[in-house]
C-alpha cells in the first residue's frame, strides 16, 4: 500500500486524548472518542489492503491473519506478561481473581464481552482493571474474523455492487447502535455489531465511494471540518454523554473527512500538520502507547492508594511513552517488518502457545482464589478483620425497620434514649451499646441507610436503583418519638456532608449537574447548592425544635473524617507490600474543608433547648492528621464508615452522650 504520513498523524490525534482522558485530565472530558477514531482508521487501512490484494489476485486469508498476528500479538503479550508480574506483586487475592479472568478474556479476544458483564466502562476507570482497555482490541479482532471473508464473497457474488453491501452493513449497524444506546447502552458500547459501522465508515472511504477532490479550497474545507468535529467530541463530550449512538458519528465523521481529504496525495494545511515528524512518531508508537498507558495508570493508582498527584500522573505518562517507544522498536518493528527469523508456522505456534499459557494461568489464578499464599498469615488475618461487619447480627437486624417495630438495645431497662440517623449512626451503635450497658441505660434504634435524621425532605439518588424514601420514614420516627414520653434524649448521627455537599470527599461541592438533589415535603426540588444547604439546615432546625417541644434533649454527634480511599484494602495493600499502614491518614485540613459548613450548621442549631455536642474526630485527629489505622486495628470499614474497631476507638469521646445527656435531661425535668 501507498504510505500516508497523515494517517499516522491522525493516529496521534486519536491516542493522545485517550491517554489524557484516562489520566484524569479534565480539559479533555471526551478523550475516550479516540478509540472511535482508531476504528475508522483501521477500517480504512484494512479495506484498502484487502481490496488491493483481491484485485491483484494475491489475497489469502492465511496471509491476512499472519499480518494480524504479527501486528497485534507480540506487543500485546509483552504487556500481558508484565501485567501478570505486576498484578502478582501488588494485587490482593480479591483483586487478582477478576484480573485472572480478564487475562483469559483478553488473550482469547472477548474481553469486550467480559467487561460488559463485569462493570460499566466509565464507572470502572479508576478501578482495579488493568486490562479494561483491551475491549477495543477484542472488537476489532472479532470484526476481522468475519470481514475478510465478507469481502471475498462480496467480490465474487456482487461484482461492482460490493460497495452497496458495505453501505447496507454500515446503515444497519448504525441504526442498531442508536437503538441499543437508548435501550441497552452497555451492550452498545462494548459489542462488535454495534461498533461495526465505525469500521465500515473507514471501509467506505477506502472503497472510493466519494469522488476525487479536485478543488484545493474544498480539500482544505473538508480537512478543517474533520479536525473541528474531532475537537468538538474531545472537548465537548463527557463521560455522561450518551454514547456511542449517533453522537459517535461526530468523531468518526471527523476522522473520515480527514482521511478523505488526504487521498490521492492531496495536501492541506491540516494534512501537513499531521505529517509533522513528531506527530508521526506518536502515531507510529500509538498501538504500544495504547497498550501500556492504562495498566501503568491502574498499577500506579493501586500502589499509591491516594489519588495520583499531577506530577505522578505526568511521570506515568512519560513512562508510558518510554515503554511504548521501546516496545515499538524492539517488539513491534522486528515482527511486522519480518526481520525476525520467526516464520509463519512457528509464529502461529508461538501465538497459540502464549494464548494457552495465559488461559491456563487464568484458570489456576481463579481456582486458587487469587494465590493467597503470596501474603503472610498476618496480612491474611488483617484482611479478615477488614471484612468484619461494623456491628453484630442483632444490631444489623435493627436497621431499616419501621418505627413501630424499632429495636431496644442496651441494659435490661425501659428505653430512655433513641438513636436516630443513617448508616453512620449504625457504625457507632456497638460503642453506644457498650456505653449504654455501662450506664444502665437502653435506647431505641431508628436508623435508615441513606436517610438523614431530618423531617420534611427526601433524596433523589440516581446512583441507586430505588430512591431512599426518607420523608415518610422520618415522619413516622418523629411521631413515634413524640408519643414516647419515656424517651428523654434523642441522639442524632448522620453523614451530613453527603446531603449538603455531595459525595466528593475531596471537598468539592455539587456541580451544576449533581446527581442527588433534595426534595421538600411539597415535592419541590432544590437544584442549587445554596438552596440545598438552606433547605437542609431549615429542616434540621425544625426537627430539633419539635423534639424540644416534645420534652426531649438532643445529642448532636458531629461527623467523623471521610477518606479518599477504601481503608481496609489500603491497609492490606501496604502490609502486603511490606509498607507501614500507620502512615495512612487524612490531613486535618482536608477534614475541615469537607466539614466546615456542617460544623457551622450544627453549631448554629439548637440554641432554644438542651443540646449535648459530641466530637468523635477529637479521638481520631491530632493537630495535623486523622488516623485510619491504629494499635493494629483498621478503624474504617470503607472510605467513610467506622469499623467495629473504629467505633471502639472513638468510644471515649462518645461517653458524653450518656454522662452529659443524663445531667441535661435531669435539669430539664427539674425546670
Amino acid at each position: 500500500m501507498h504510505y500516508r504520513r497523515d494517517i499516522d498523524g491522525l493516529r496521534a490525534i486519536a491516542i493522545l486524548p485517550v491517554v489524557l482522558f484516562h489520566s484524569g485530565v479534565r480539559q479533555v472530558p471526551g478523550g475516550f472518542v479516540g478509540v472511535d477514531i482508531f476504528f475508522v482508521i483501521s477500517g480504512y487501512l484494512i479495506t484498502s489492503l484487502i481490496t488491493e490484494e483481491i484485485a491483484r489476485g494475491q489475497f489469502t486469508v492465511i496471509s491476512f491473519y499472519e499480518r494480524r498476528v504479527r501486528r497485534i500479538f507480540p506487543a500485546l503479550f509483552t504487556v500481558l506478561a508484565l501485567s501478570v508480574i505486576a498484578a502478582t506483586l501488588l494485587f490482593l487475592p480479591e483483586d487478582f481473581r477478576p484480573f485472572a479472568r480478564s487475562l483469559a478474556a483478553t488473550a482469547l479476544f472477548f474481553s469486550n464481552m467480559y467487561f460488559y458483564t463485569d462493570s460499566n466502562y466509565f464507572a470502572a476507570l479508576p478501578d482495579t482493571k488493568p486490562l479494561l482497555h483491551t475491549w477495543s482490541l477484542a472488537v476489532e479482532e472479532q470484526f476481522y474474523i468475519v470481514f475478510p471473508l465478507l469481502l471475498i464473497i462480496a467480490f465474487a457474488w456482487c461484482g461492482r455492487r460490493w460497495i452497496g453491501l458495505l453501505l447496507v452493513i454500515f446503515i444497519l449497524s448504525l441504526i442498531t447502535s442508536m437503538w441499543m444506546s437508548a435501550t441497552h447502552p452497555g451492550a452498545a458500547f462494548y459489542f462488535a455489531p454495534m461498533r461495526a459501522w465505525e469500521l465500515m465508515l473507514g471501509a467506505l472511504v477506502a472503497a472510493s465511494t466519494l469522488p476525487t477532490i479536485k478543488s484545493q479550497h474544498l480539500r482544505e474545507l473538508f480537512a478543517l471540518a474533520g479536525l473541528a468535529l474531532i475537537a468538538w467530541a474531545v472537548f465537548g463530550f463527557t463521560s455522561t454523554t450518551p454514547f456511542p449512538g449517533w453522537r459517535a458519528l461526530v468523531p468518526c465523521a471527523g476522522a473520515a473527512l480527514l482521511i478523505y481529504a488526504g487521498e490521492d496525495d492531496g495536501s492541506s494545511a491540516v494534512g501537513r500538520m499531521l505529517s509533522w515528524q513528531p506527530v508521526i512518531f506518536v502515531g507510529l508508537i500509538s498501538y504500544s502507547l495504547y497498550l501500556w498507558h492504562w495498566p501503568l495508570l491502574v498499577f500506579a493508582r493501586y500502589w499509591n492508594i491516594d489519588p495520583l498527584t499531577a506530577p505522578q500522573v505526568v511521570a506515568v505518562i512519560v513512562a508510558s511513552f518510554v515503554l511504548a517507544t521501546l516496545t515499538w522498536k524492539l517488539v513491534e518493528q522486528p515482527f511486522r517488518l519480518k526481520v525476525t527469523p520467526v516464520a509463519r508456522r512457528p509464529l502461529f505456534f508461538g501465538a497459540a502457545t502464549a494464548t494457552a499459557a495465559a488461559v491456563v494461568f487464568s484458570i489456576v489464578g481463579v481456582w486458587s482464589h487469587g494465590f493467597p499464599g503470596r501474603f503472610s498469615p498476618l496480612v491474611v488475618a488483617v484482611a479478615k478483620q477488614a471484612e468484619t461487619p461494623g456491628s453484630d447480627e442483632q444490631l444489623r437486624n435493627c436497621i431499616d425497620r419501621p418505627a413501630a417495630q424499632a429495636c431496644d438495645y442496651g441494659a435490661s431497662v425501659k428505653a430512655s434514649y433513641a438513636v436516630w440517623g443513617d448508616s453512620h449512626a449504625s457504625a457507632l451503635l456497638p460503642a453506644i451499646g457498650r456505653l449504654a450497658k455501662r450506664y444502665g441505660k437502653a435506647f431505641k434504634i431508628f436508623i435508615h441507610d441513606g436517610c438523614p435524621p431530618v423531617i420534611g425532605l427526601n433524596r433523589i439518588s440516581k446512583k441507586k436503583k430505588k430512591d431512599p424514601d426518607c420523608l415518610p420514614e422520618n415522619d413516622e420516627i418523629m411521631q413515634s418519638l413524640e408519643l414516647s414520653p419515656d424517651i428523654r434524649t434523642v441522639i442524632l448521627i448522620s453523614r451530613y456532608a453527603l446531603y449538603v455537599r455531595g459525595s466528593d470527599v475531596n471537598g468539592a461541592d455539587f456541580g451544576p449537574n449533581f446527581r442527588e438533589p433534595l426534595v421538600d415535603s411539597f415535592g419541590r426540588v432544590t437544584p442549587d447548592v445554596l438552596g440545598r444547604r438552606a433547605l437542609f439546615e431549615r429542616q434540621l432546625d425544625l426537627t430539633i425544635d419539635r423534639l424540644f417541644a416534645a420534652g426531649k434533649s438532643v445529642v448532636l454527634v458531629y461527623p467523623v473524617p471521610e477518606v479518599t480511599f477504601d481503608v481496609p484494602r489500603a491497609v492490606v495493600k501496604l502490609m502486603g507490600t511490606k509498607r507501614d499502614p500507620t502512615t495512612l491518614s487524612v490531613p486535618l485540613s482536608s477534614f475541615h474543608k469537607r466539614e466546615d459548613i456542617v460544623f457551622a450548621m450544627l453549631d448554629r442549631i439548637g440554641g432554644r433547648g438542651k443540646v449535648v455536642r459530641v466530637y468523635p474526630h477529637k479521638r481520631l485527629c491530632d493537630a495535623k492528621r486523622c488516623v485510619v489505622y491504629a494499635k493494629g486495628s483498621i478503624l474504617y470499614r470503607d472510605d467513610n464508615h467506622l469499623s467495629a474497631a473504629g467505633a471502639a476507638y472513638v468510644q471515649p469521646e462518645l461517653e458524653a452522650i450518656f454522662a452529659n445527656a443524663i445531667s441535661v435531661a435531669e435539669s430539664r425535668l427539674a425546670e
